[in-house]
């Protein structure tokens, strides 16, 4: 599947541009791994994460949110929901964090290379 890097669009297989924002910059997630290299403005740390692990947590904490669990809803099960969104939380921060000073005040570079 195809996406747009500047809108991030999903597009047909054959798209050579976005129709939404006219950019010729997509993304081939069938030929191409996207990570984002991130540098700590404080410590100057460099760490790598991948893109498609950042968006999985995010997904993870959209589904988790702790308001919208349903009226059938038992306590076990909100507890259980609140839980998987702190887990998702806790991973966001920790992705979005200097592993090495703590610090959240980086600079970020996207990389994408071609699958082997």
């Amino acid at each position: 599947m195809k996406k747009c890097n500047k809108c991030g669009k999903g597009l047909p297989d054959n798209a050579k541009f976005c129709p939404s924002c006219g950019s010729s910059d997509i993304f081939d997630t069938d030929r191409q791994v996207s990570e984002y290299k991130r540098t700590c403005k404080q410590c100057s740390f460099v760490w790598h994460i991948l893109a498609e692990r950042e968006e999985q947590i995010k997904k993870g904490i959209e589904a988790n949110k702790k308001d919208e669990c349903c009226n059938m809803c038992d306590e076990n099960a909100k507890r259980q929901r609140a839980e998987k969104f702190s887990s998702f939380q806790n991973e966001f921060k920790r992705l979005k964090n200097c592993p090495k000073c703590g610090s959240g005040d980086y600079q970020e570079e996207t990389l994408v290379y071609e699958k082997k």
